[in-house]
């Protein structure tokens, strides 16, 4: 997790640079507007180069953050910190990416997606969830090991009118632990 951490401050210090570049020659006092500015002119292009949108929309919204902290000035180390990309370390245990998050804690990995239209799409989209995701999928799973999976819900299942309906539902398992809750699910009561 901290290496695909610290390639997206990389990103994120990139697209800095290059905002920096475009409006350093700008007043002070009007440097927090012409990165806005900046930002929305290449938003589409940066997003197709990147083949993926909410990835880069963060990094903007990152970068336009930065400015503001900064006064107007050029970004550094310190203001970077302050915006949540300093650097990741052995002792970092949660990461953020928007509003999604992963925290580790003992051997259980929680992954928090607030409810928003398309938020859990966009944020298994971004470098945190095809990362956690990913670190998931490489696990090989042994007896005994495994979850559940993940609990979610959505605007539709929620305003279901029949008996039982609207409530949470797991939406991923894992491993053998998994595959036996999965087993509990497709058994119910009725059998």
């Amino acid at each position: 997790m901290n290496a695909a951490a610290d390639k997206e401050r990389e990103a994120v210090q990139a697209l800095a640079e290059k905002a920096w570049a475009a409006v350093k020659s700008t007043p002070v006092k009007r440097r927090k507007e012409a990165t806005a500015q900046w930002l929305r002119q290449t938003e589409r292009q940066q997003a197709n180069n990147d083949g993926n949108w909410s990835n880069w929309w963060e990094r903007a919204h990152a970068v336009e953050s930065l400015f503001r902290a900064s006064g107007g000035k050029k970004p550094g180390e310190k203001d970077l910190a302050a915006a949540g990309y300093g650097r990741a370390s052995s002792r970092t245990k949660s990461w953020e990416w928007g509003e999604a998050s992963v925290v580790l804690d003992g051997r259980t990995v929680l992954w928090s997606v607030p409810e928003n239209n398309h938020a859990v799409e966009h944020a298994r989209e971004s470098w945190l969830g095809v990362t956690l995701f990913g670190f998931l999928k490489s696990v090989r799973w042994t007896r005994g090991s495994g979850s559940e999976g993940f609990v979610g819900n959505n605007e539709y299942n929620r305003e279901s009118m029949v008996d039982g309906g609207g409530g949470n539902y797991v939406t991923v398992r894992f491993g053998p632990l998994g595959d036996v809750a999965l087993d509990r699910v497709l058994a119910g009561p009725w059998v």
